[in-house]
């Protein structure tokens, strides 16, 4: 995975925007599980089946909704940089 940033030189495909929001989704939801299982364990007191159940739907469940957050707004970043990319460079000046 490259982290080189999304530029008015350097716009991404669909298809790369996708990648980037599905790896950060499942780093997301991978950290979310972690909180969550500790947080069952150390704090509620719930038992292991119902802790490891109630991790999974958190992982889940935040790794989806940031993946649809993330790419939303890479979307919204590319369109914003493809109409900058066609304006006439003259009339900037």
């Amino acid at each position: 995975m490259d982290f080189d940033k999304m530029t008015k030189d350097n716009i991404w495909s669909r298809e790369k925007i996708l990648k980037e929001a599905t790896y950060t989704g499942f780093l997301f939801g991978g950290i979310g599980f972690i909180v969550a299982n500790l947080f069952g364990k150390r704090v509620l007191g719930l038992t292991p089946k119902v802790n490891l159940a109630s991790s999974i739907a958190t992982m889940v469940t935040s790794g989806y909704m940031y993946r649809g957050i993330y790419y939303k707004e890479l979307m919204a970043k590319q369109a914003e940089l493809q109409l900058l990319s066609l304006q006439d460079p003259e009339k900037e000046n």
